[in-house]
């Protein structure tokens, strides 16, 4: 008899979740998620249990809606100017790939509502609810979809964001788990640690199945570098780090780096205006990539954590006729920092320090370097150069 309960045991645990149970685990979590973050929950919590494919087709809007139009084909071209993706990379048919190739249920704050899948088992989808309810308290505390659209035009900021964000409901979920956070200075807060990093490392896992490792940095970024964030500023009172959202990260040199976190370090801004400086140029994509894409960078090309000692940096592409060119200025702590970047730079285009590094597909580099700030130029006249490095020295002090 005991063979055959363990095998009922197991199936029970195999088979798809009912729509009734599914919301009814919403309903018995939802206050422990609030107990856990100290934070009011919402009065309701819009629950819709969806097929994968639906699942798929709903995380595609998501994608739609925070890259509309053609802004993912502009952003392409813009990472493929400075290395860190290949030339030609469809990074919109690549994120589909990705992301609807790891689906699972989710909170939408645009529609302020939590997708849950129709085809797993109960048992399978408690820690899932249970971190995806903390975005829905998040949301409640500072609206995320609001929050998201401030920081759209930074690629470093909502990445910082993001960090954040899944830092901390993954936090939230694995002290659920681990009993409310009853012992938060125990065994509560250790085994909420240990599921933290095993979240971490399933999200790696899965930003690991792109070809593009930027889009995996996307995917495992905001889970690990926002985990250690959450651990670094989480006290006993405070076990969920909830007062990360009463200040969030401002770059995601904040999130890799939590004495500037705590500093409230701010990145510094500039614009280059480089339509304005290119006569007969239209401008294409304006960013800020931050010390996380620098570490890919390095990654990517050598040069190792270029990031370090980052505080703040411009990418701004425009169009020529048929040609595209960039500039990419990063401001350092001091010039070491400009330094390396110069260098893993010119190791990566074969030089550009001194005369242009023209490269097989006829684009052409030059890098400079001014006290403290790196610039990447591509396929920039000769002739104005000079002032394009002068205005991007200027414009970080």
């Amino acid at each position: 008899m005991r063979g055959l309960g363990t095998t009922l045991v197991a199936l029970l645990l195999l088979w798809a979740a009912s729509a009734e149970d599914l919301r009814a685990l919403v309903a018995e979590m939802l206050p422990r998620v609030g107990k856990v973050m100290h934070l009011p929950v919402p009065s309701r919590v819009d629950v819709k249990v969806i097929s994968r494919d639906e699942a798929r087709a709903a995380l595609l809007e998501v994608l739609r809606r925070d890259y509309p139009g053609d802004t993912l084909e502009r952003l392409s071209e813009a990472l493929a100017a400075v290395g860190l993706v290949a030339a030609g990379t469809d990074l919109r048919a690549e994120a589909q790939a990705l992301y609807g190739g790891n689906v699972s249920g989710f909170y939408d704050p645009h529609r302020r509502r939590l997708y849950l899948l129709s085809d797993q088992p109960l048992a399978a989808q408690t820690l899932i609810v249970a971190h995806e309810l903390a975005h829905a308290v998040q949301d409640e505390a500072v609206r995320l979809d609001a929050a998201s659209r401030k920081v759209r035009a930074s690629e470093d900021a909502q990445l910082a964001f993001s960090a954040a964000i899944e830092g901390q409901a993954q936090q939230v979920a694995s002290l659920v788990l681990a009993g409310e956070a009853g012992d938060a200075a125990g065994d509560g807060l250790d085994l909420g640690s240990l599921l933290s990093e095993a979240a971490a490392a399933s999200a790696a896992m899965a930003g690991g199945q792109s070809s593009v490792p930027w889009l995996g940095l996307q995917l495992s970024f905001p889970y690990a570098a926002g985990g250690r964030l959450v651990a670094a500023i989480r006290t006993a009172d405070d076990p969920a780090a909830t007062s990360l959202l009463r200040r969030l990260p401002r770059s995601t040199a904040q999130v890799l780096d939590p004495a500037l976190y705590r500093a409230d370090e701010r990145p510094r801004e500039a614009r280059l205006d480089l339509a304005a400086k290119l006569p007969g140029s239209a401008a294409a994509m304006a960013t800020t990539l931050g010390a996380a894409n620098l570490d890919l960078f390095g990654e990517l090309h050598g040069g190792g954590e270029l990031g370090q000692g980052w505080r703040g940096d411009r990418l701004e592409t425009v169009r020529r006729g048929t040609q595209l060119c960039a500039a990419w200025a990063v401001a350092f702590a001091s010039p070491d920092g400009a330094s390396r970047l110069v260098k893993a730079w010119s190791t990566a285009v074969g030089g550009g320090t001194g005369a242009e590094a023209a490269q097989p597909d006829g684009s052409r580099y030059v890098i400079r370097q001014s006290g403290s700030v790196a610039v990447l130029l591509e396929n920039v006249p000769a002739d104005h150069i000079g002032e394009i490095v002068a205005a991007a020295s200027a414009a970080f002090r």
